[in-house]
């Protein structure tokens, strides 16, 4: 029984990727401040591994932990 626990365990580990999605962000006025305002705030919630915000684009990529999604 300990061997399918730990068999249970490795599937779940290896089978959890990293996800990366794309977001359409409204409503930043510049490309300094509220790029990096937008980028702190996600990359410090729980899961997130990177966040990068193109101003000239208004898009915003984002990295997470697949057991999030």
């Amino acid at each position: 029984m300990r061997y399918f626990f730990t068999f249970c365990a490795f599937l779940v580990f290896s089978f959890a990727a990293d996800v990366s999605q794309a977001f359409t962000v409204e409503g930043m006025h510049c490309g300094y401040g509220c790029v990096n305002k937008v980028e702190s705030v996600v990359n410090s919630l729980d899961g997130v591994k990177k966040c990068e915000v193109d101003f000239s684009k208004s898009l915003m990529v984002v990295e997470f932990d697949g057991e999030f999604d």
